[in-house]
C-alpha cells in the first residue's frame, strides 16, 4: 500500500512539473501570418520510411510555443508547449545560412504549418524566409 501511495505521489508530481514547464509558452499563429522565433539551430539526420536518408535543420526554441487551429486548413491542428520546429526554405541562400549554423543561436522568420507527410519530423514546420544571428 505504501509503495502504491509513493508511486501515485511521484506520478502526480511529474504531471504537475510537466504542466508547469509550459506556463511560459508563447502563442503563435499558422500561415499566412509571419512569425519570428529565436533559438538554437541543430542539423539532424533521419531515415525516411522509403529508406532514404534526409538531413534537415530544426530550431530548439528559447521559449516553447503553442498554436491553435486556424479554422481554414484542417491539417493545422492545436499543439501545446512545442520546444522544437523543423525548418524548411525555398531560398538557397537561407538554406546555406541555416546549414552552416548548427549550434548557433538565430532568429528565423517565416510561416508555420502542421506536419502532414513523412518528410516532416516535428509537429510544426516553418518555411523560413529570413534567418539571422
Amino acid at each position: 500500500m505504501r509503495n502504491a501511495l509513493v508511486a501515485l505521489t511521484l506520478a502526480a508530481l511529474a504531471v504537475a512539473a510537466a504542466a508547469g514547464g509550459c506556463r511560459n509558452s508563447r502563442e503563435i499563429s499558422y500561415e499566412p501570418e509571419v512569425v519570428e522565433l529565436t533559438g538554437t539551430i541543430s542539423i539532424r539526420r533521419a531515415q525516411h520510411p522509403n529508406g532514404t536518408w534526409m538531413t534537415y535543420p530544426i530550431i530548439r526554441l528559447t521559449q516553447p510555443v503553442s498554436i491553435h487551429p486556424d479554422g481554414v486548413n484542417p491539417i493545422n491542428s492545436a499543439e501545446s508547449c512545442i520546444p522544437e520546429i523543423q525548418l524548411m526554405t525555398n531560398d538557397p541562400g537561407v538554406l546555406k545560412h541555416l546549414s552552416g549554423s548548427g549550434g548557433r543561436r538565430m532568429l528565423v522568420r517565416g510561416t508555420v504549418f502542421h506536419e502532414h507527410t513523412a518528410w516532416h519530423v516535428r509537429p510544426l514546420v516553418m518555411i523560413v524566409s529570413e534567418a539571422r544571428r
